[in-house]
């Protein structure tokens, strides 16, 4: 093993530190238990991680909140643990990827126990548009042109977490599609009221 305490040389690690690595008190080739801060610069060395779910990670493994804070702290100095950066690069992945509206995507960033103010800086730059596109994305690549099943692609939007304004835009959108052809999403802006 490689890692040195407050280094930020983390090659050469085994994967001992995994979520077992409670060390045992029955001797032998047991290993101690890590340190706070190893424990969770070997958890960050496998995903991005928000503050929070360390916090709650570390917390379950019965480290002390102390040393829990100061690992924390250290993590953030270090530039490990940066929970803006995190926040936008999981939102945009969302946006991108997944198929989750403005409160669909909200949820899942509180989900991952970011910051309520990193969180609503992110979500008041989400515009109506950018969920549209979304919806239209999701219902072309799961319905098609299924336009006469309104009430149920409707349900299914709202389950996913989107605005009321955002489901009527994208289901007129797929009715007018399956009967007009294409429709320019910037002429479709104007036409609320």
């Amino acid at each position: 093993m490689h890692i040195l305490k407050g280094s930020v040389d983390i090659g050469d690690t085994d994967d001992t530190l995994d979520d077992d690595a409670e060390g045992s008190v029955n001797g032998g080739g047991s290993r101690p238990k890590p340190d706070a801060f190893d424990y969770a610069l070997n958890l960050l060395s496998r995903q991005m991680q928000a503050t929070g779910q360390l916090r709650t990670k570390l917390s379950s493994k019965k480290y002390k909140k102390d040393d829990i804070e100061d690992a924390l702290e250290k993590l953030t100095a270090l530039k490990f643990l940066d929970d803006q950066s995190y926040a936008e690069t999981y939102f945009e992945n969302l946006k991108k990827y997944k198929s989750h509206g403005f409160y669909g995507i909200q949820k899942k960033l509180y989900e991952r126990q970011l910051p309520k103010k990193v969180v609503e800086k992110l979500m008041g730059a989400f515009t109506v548009d950018d969920e549209l596109e979304i919806a239209a994305r999701f219902l072309a690549r799961q319905y098609g042109d299924r336009a006469d099943e309104k009430p149920r692609l409707s349900r299914m939007l709202q389950n996913r977490g989107f605005r009321t304004e955002t489901i009527v835009r994208a289901l007129k959108r797929v009715g007018s599609e399956t009967h007009a052809g294409s429709v320019d999403p910037a002429a479709e802006s104007g036409a609320e009221g």
